[in-house]
């Protein structure tokens, strides 16, 4: 009696809520195949007809200025992601500089300026690039790897040029930009994987490498057919023709669809609850649970480990009193020599670093460190038990666990030549320290707003967490994908209970059928 009772629940709702979702589990599984492959996505962009207004730039705010460099009094340029823009008039106005023909690996992480020749190096999620300022023009400078890399940091020291990616730190010629290396440093020990990257990992079958991605693409497309088959067997069966031979094959159809309905998503149920249960954790609240946990390496696949830096490092830095390389990774901070085959070991450092990672990250001098992310702009000392808030003046102790971004979350800090401070913060754009005289500031070109275009991965990846609907939901949009996985999981779930209900009797008979190889 409880048992079909438990059915009728089970069918019941796996109906509602699987046609309720469906067209969203619909945009997931196609915007999900997209975010599998940047490459594809890359060359093509959104225009900013089809974004909300709180995603258009307003005063580069977004990430639209992550650094700035300076030529003189007169010459500014602001990367970010945006690109870059360049202006000859002390800031007053700006035109864009083409980096690459996509927006999106034209997003830029770092400048570095070479005084000497004017040339800058640019750091953006497509590679490395010199500009000569003068003449503007762009050279893509190769990197040993061979796949485009996201530069996350340009830094000279001595002769050389370190250029951090999120996979590796290579070395080559200052001055002539050419040898780039490998330096192959490597951790002092690695038993375990970051829980964050791990389940994200899990959640698009990178885990496994392309065989992984190719594998969950399948799936996703088996996802749609489940979706438009359940509208096609909820609503079309309504209609009743009266011809026999339409009727017929209408019969047919419908028979064909609910069988190929259950039996297919009964063959890829694992999968789904796979997808659906670290989907359930991809966004906060539930995020929170895996910060600071971790995987054992027996349980991650020897190809995503072969280099241990994989899609881990974020930012960088060198220490230029102790000629160290300090590296921000999704691990936590990671300190080492500069030269070929060191050793990294990690630290234990009290300051605070959103789960994003640090968006700005350099050294200062006698042991200080400027480390700004979306918990704000911080001056730390290594060794202290605090670290100290520039933007509200106070000493801050570490953070238990994970907190709310601060009310500046900080994309980046300069300093122009006249001394004047200031930060870039995602919400509220560009921002002087300091009270620093109106005439300080630098207007952003109403071209960039006019013309603005998101990335198409970009917003693949915002409409997979549900933030671009976040102007529809408000602050209950944080909820839409942790409950968006638990309906899912219960349609998944509830689906194979109703295929073992209605199998149970031959179940039961396979299950209890004698085994005849140990019959005599």
């Amino acid at each position: 009696m409880i048992s079909k009772k438990l059915y009728n629940f089970s069918k019941k709702w796996h109906k509602y809520i699987g046609i309720s979702i469906s067209l969203v589990l619909i945009w997931m599984s196609i915007s999900g195949i997209l975010l599998n492959h940047i490459d594809l996505c890359a060359p093509f962009n959104v225009s900013n007809t089809f974004l909300p207004n709180d995603y258009l730039p307003e005063h580069w705010n977004r990430g639209m200025i992550r650094d700035a460099e300076f030529i003189g009094v007169d010459t500014v340029i602001m990367g970010g992601n945006a690109g870059i823009w360049l202006s000859s008039d002390k800031g007053k106005s700006f035109d864009k500089l083409p980096i690459d023909s996509s927006s999106y690996y034209s997003k830029v992480n770092d400048l570095f300026l070479d005084s000497t020749s004017n040339s800058l190096l640019v750091g953006t999620y497509g590679g490395l690039y010199q500009v000569d300022v003068p003449t503007q023009k762009v050279k893509l400078i190769p990197l040993p790897s061979n796949y485009r890399e996201k530069v996350v940091k340009v830094l000279p020291h001595k002769d050389n040029l370190i250029v951090v990616t999120e996979n590796h730190v290579y070395k080559g010629n200052r001055s002539t930009l050419d040898h780039f290396s490998d330096l192959n440093i490597s951790k002092d020990q690695m038993t375990t994987y970051n829980l964050i990257s791990y389940t994200f990992a899990l959640h698009s079958g990178w885990l496994w490498g392309m065989p992984g991605r190719i594998v969950y693409d399948l799936v996703s497309l088996i996802l749609v057919f489940l979706c438009i088959t359940a509208l096609y067997i909820t609503f079309r069966k309504k209609k009743k023709p009266t011809d026999k031979e339409k009727k017929k094959k209408v019969n047919k159809t419908m028979g064909w669809m609910i069988k190929n309905h259950t039996n297919i998503g009964l063959y890829v149920c694992l999968f789904l609850l796979i997808i659906g249960g670290t989907g359930f954790f991809m966004r906060p609240p539930a995020l929170v649970a895996l910060v600071d946990g971790h995987v054992p390496l027996k349980y991650v696949p020897d190809a995503l480990t072969e280099n241990q830096w994989y899609h881990s490092i974020r930012n960088a830095t060198i220490n230029t009193d102790t000629e160290e390389l300090i590296l921000d990774t999704k691990e936590g901070i990671y300190k080492g020599d500069l030269k070929t085959d060191a050793v990294f070991s990690l630290q234990n450092w009290d300051v605070n670093i959103f789960v994003m990672g640090a968006t700005v990250f350099d050294y200062k001098g006698d042991g200080h460190f400027l480390i700004g992310s979306f918990y704000g702009l911080f001056d730390y000392k290594e060794g202290n038990p605090y670290s100290y808030d520039i933007v509200y003046n106070q000493s801050v102790p570490k953070y238990e666990g994970m907190e709310r971004p601060a009310d500046y979350m900080i994309m980046g800090y300069f300093q122009s030549p006249d001394g004047v401070h200031f930060i870039s913060t995602f919400q509220h754009g560009l921002m002087s320290m300091f009270n620093a005289p109106k005439d300080a500031y630098y207007p952003m070109p109403k071209a960039l707003k006019e013309n603005y275009e998101f990335p198409l991965w970009n917003y693949m990846f915002e409409l997979h967490n549900g933030r671009l609907f976040t102007f529809i939901m408000g602050k209950y949009g944080i909820l839409f994908i942790p409950l968006i996985a638990l309906f899912f999981l219960f349609i998944t779930i509830s689906g194979v209970h109703e295929y073992i209900y209605r199998k149970r009797k031959k179940i039961f008979k396979f299950l209890t059928k004698p085994n005849k190889s140990n019959s005599l």
